[in-house]
């Protein structure tokens, strides 16, 4: 199998599928008309019926287990959070670095979740 600096090409596109899955994920959103308020909580609404989400949800408690930087302008936490259930979720957490000031106070993120993440 083909070296790239020490990684297998399996082991470098395993590494990069969450740009790749994030990107993908925006393209169908060229030219797409902003989303309104009432669309906004339809679909929102469908979601939770669809996947049984409850209501309310259950808490996150969620514990970052430690922090890294996988690139330049990305900072990654690796985390664990609670289900409904008691059981405990490892995800990694892939944020902007720097964090952007916005006014909501929300910042976006991207959240990848794995049984096979060692914490």
């Amino acid at each position: 199998m083909p070296q790239f600096h020490g990684r297998s090409a399996v082991g470098r596109l395993s590494a990069a599928w969450p740009l790749v899955v994030m990107l993908a994920s925006l393209a169908p959103c060229q030219g797409a008309q902003p989303l309104g308020a009432k669309q906004e909580q339809q679909w929102r609404k469908q979601i939770r019926e669809n996947f049984f989400v409850p209501d309310p949800l259950p808490p996150l408690n969620a514990r970052t287990h430690r922090r890294f930087q996988p690139a330049p302008g990305v900072k990654a936490e690796a985390v664990t959070y609670a289900t409904e259930f008691g059981l405990r979720v490892p995800a990694i957490l892939y944020l902007p670095d720097p964090l952007p000031k916005t006014a909501s106070g929300k910042i976006p993120g991207f959240p990848l979740s794995s049984l096979n993440c060692n914490l």
